[in-house]
């Protein structure tokens, strides 16, 4: 602190001496310091973040300075600034920093001082007075400390944080990133757009985007992605998965264009159905049917149950079921079916029309009584099948009438008559053949108009007439 110089006062004669009061002397004092305290002004000095509060009878800068150095500011120097604002009463220090300048690679350094923008100070040195360079901070950027300023023809911006100068010329996002040879898609993000003016110091934000598919459920369809991963998809979408659920790939799977990510959505419920139950057959032998015939005598009847399942579906689709309990509605009924024992009806048959000299051709009566001539007469096993919407050998649609040879034995096209003592096949032409038939197992394989109706054939032995 500076000292302040104290004069004492005293009224002395050559001849007299003047005796005063003390208590005159005392109030004489007291009027001087009043009449000084009330010419001295209230002032504020602001030394960036620091105040000084000092009273002064006259104020100026270099007193209030002074001051305010008795309060503890640091040193005011040469190439600081002061302000003095008297309606506010306050004086404003500006203290001096570095503008460290990078112009287009070239470094130097000048002073400004806090307070001022990076504009002025340029100004003041005379540096870019007629704007041609884009400035980094801008030009309106207050100064508040040692700053560095790059000066540049073109711009510097960035892209997710890493710099870039870009030409004057390129003075758009879009622009800009060709030129940084960063390529980029529909599927990608920007901010700014890509349409949006470059400023020098311009934060670009570029995110990756993918083309990927998606399978939810029964839903289905292509979008697009900021995501890296199967999880970070998930919840960008707030796609949400129970415990039975499936996903393919895993959650920690990079996702990439083309990606498909495939959720099963799985569920389980119990459910109760009715079903039929299968009648069980009993054969029975009669002496009024002929040795391989056979008749109905009690048809079967299919039983009812009710019965509870744990089903499992995938996607809305019932995919398996647990039996949990069953419950019989209705009892199923046996069929008994008689089986002949009287003579042997083929050997009939086949007497009968071997027999027959009639005309001195052969022939036989069919199941409507017509009496047809024959060329040529087989016997052997005939076997089933049911192959819908099928195609035989020779290229014709499978039907009822069409059946299967060794066309070694039976030329492809021979019209036919099938029948047997039981069981009449009927007229049918030679379409088609099949590995049993070309070993010589079976002689002929009959279409059938259901699996159940096959079933029913089984394998029997047949008469095969060959018409023509």
């Amino acid at each position: 602190m500076k000292k302040e110089n104290k004069k004492s006062f005293s009224l002395k004669g050559i001849n007299s001496k003047i005796i005063i009061p003390l208590s005159v002397l005392i109030s004489i004092i007291l009027l001087s310091v009043i009449a000084v305290t009330a010419n001295t002004v209230p002032y504020t000095v602001i030394d960036g973040d620091n105040k000084y509060d000092v009273s002064i009878i006259f104020p100026d800068e270099k007193a209030l300075i002074e001051k305010a150095k008795n309060e503890g500011m640091k040193e005011f120097t040469e190439l600081d600034d002061a302000v003095l604002d008297e309606t506010n009463s306050t004086l404003t220090i500006y203290r001096a920093v570095d503008l460290t300048l990078n112009i287009e690679g070239e470094k130097s350094t000048i002073h400004a001082n806090v307070g001022q923008t990076v504009e002025s100070a340029l100004k003041e040195a005379n540096i870019n007075s007629d704007g041609a360079y884009n400035l980094l901070p801008s030009g309106d950027t207050v100064i508040t400390s040692d700053t560095q300023v790059r000066l540049n023809h073109g711009y510097i911006v960035y892209v997710n944080g890493t710099e870039y100068e870009i030409s004057s010329e390129n003075d758009t996002v879009a622009a800009a990133l060709k030129e940084a040879n960063i390529n980029y898609d529909d599927n990608d993000g920007f901010s700014p757009d890509l349409s949006e003016k470059l400023y020098p110091g311009m934060e670009i934000s570029y995110v990756k985007g993918y083309k990927i598919k998606v399978s939810n459920g029964s839903f289905t369809a292509e979008t697009s992605t900021f995501a890296t991963t199967v999880e970070e998809f998930l919840k960008e979408r707030e796609i949400t998965l129970d415990s039975d659920d499936r996903l393919s790939p895993s959650k920690i799977a990079k996702i990439t264009d083309g990606t498909e990510i495939i959720i099963t959505r799985v569920y389980s419920r119990n459910e109760t159905f009715k079903e039929s139950t299968p009648y069980e057959t009993e054969y029975e032998t009669s002496i009024d049917l002929y040795r391989g015939g056979t008749k109905v005598k009690t048809p079967g009847e299919e039983g009812i149950d009710e019965v509870s399942y744990t089903c499992i579906y995938e996607n809305g689709e019932l995919v398996s079921k647990t039996e949990i309990s069953r419950k019989t509605l209705k009892e199923p009924v046996t069929e008994v079916i008689l089986e002949g024992s009287k003579g042997n009806y083929q050997e009939e048959v086949e007497a009968a029309v071997l027999g027959n000299t009639g005309s001195g051709d052969n022939f036989f009566i069919d199941h409507n009584g017509n009496k047809v001539y024959y060329k040529r007469q087989l016997y052997g096993e005939a076997t089933a099948y049911y192959i819908p919407g099928g195609i035989t050998s020779v290229g014709l649609p499978v039907a009822r009438g069409v059946v299967a040879v060794d066309p070694k034995v039976i030329p492809y096209g021979s019209k036919l008559y099938i029948t047997s003592g039981s069981y009449c096949y009927g007229y049918a032409i030679a379409g088609d053949t099949g590995g049993a038939m070309l070993s010589g197992r079976v002689l002929t394989d009959l279409y059938m108009e259901s699996l159940d109706e096959c079933y029913e054939f089984g394998r029997r032995n047949m008469t095969v007439y060959i018409i023509e």
